[in-house]
């Protein structure tokens, strides 16, 4: 009888590990679909019913709104306005990228809009924030005294993976986004920057495969001086 009481009670305690294994599974599952589809980002989200920004009618195009960023030191936010496209993939497993065709910005305190771009039809390949001092060496660690100045941007006609592209833009955008100017010939690539000093931006950028350097007075906004990169004895 003690026998059979034991590995009774033995495969109610397995039963038991189980179904409480099975519980913590179903949970961790049930948690990690709600952080994945809470955490997925706006242009795939099937259910977003935005067709109006600003004007903008974005279904005609197949574009969709991603979040607003603030521009650190301004009143202005800005949000990109992206086209969702496929990539390589295999059923579920697909992935997709997206290319940015317009910036809005909005300002926080007067509630006022504006497109950068008076169409969709380019690509902004590349934008980088640039402040009125050096942050530090990630960009992330702005000081109260510190503001964004300007955007520059390199902006093509075709997407970037297009073959017969090789020429772009390189622009400089107001914080505000009221003001852009190209700051330079048409380049192949934005290939680094360096923030000197308060009187001091260095971009490195290629064009015709070579390498050049341009001196930016964020001061200003004003270039000090453009020119190939050169190995000095």
């Amino acid at each position: 009888m003690g026998s059979r009481t034991e590995k009774f009670f033995t495969w109610v305690w397995r039963l038991n590990g189980l179904l409480l294994l099975a519980i913590a599974l179903l949970g961790l599952l049930g948690f990690f679909l709600l952080t994945s589809d809470a955490t997925r980002p706006a242009w795939e989200d099937k259910e977003q019913t935005v067709t109006v920004v600003a004007g903008a009618n974005l279904v005609a195009d197949d574009l969709k709104l991603e979040g607003f960023t603030r521009i650190h030191g301004t009143d202005s936010i800005v949000s990109d306005l992206v086209s969702p496209r496929a990539t390589t993939g295999i059923g579920s497993s697909s992935s997709y990228r997206t290319d940015t065709r317009n910036l809005l910005f909005f300002n926080a305190k007067s509630k006022d809009a504006r497109w950068l771009f008076d169409s969709n039809h380019q690509y902004l390949v590349r934008h980088w924030s640039i402040p009125n001092k050096p942050a530090d060496d990630y960009g992330r660690d702005y000081q109260k005294d510190v503001r964004v100045v300007a955007l520059l941007m390199t902006v093509s006609d075709a997407p970037i993976e297009d073959a017969n592209n090789d020429q772009r833009q390189m622009l400089l955008v107001s914080a505000d986004g009221k003001q852009k100017q190209s700051i330079s010939e048409p380049i192949d690539e934005l290939v680094g920057q360096h923030h000197v000093d308060e009187s001091s931006y260095l971009i490195f950028y290629a064009r015709q495969g070579t390498l050049h350097v341009l001196d930016l007075d964020p001061s200003t906004l004003e270039v000090r001086s453009d020119s190939v990169l050169e190995v000095t004895m």
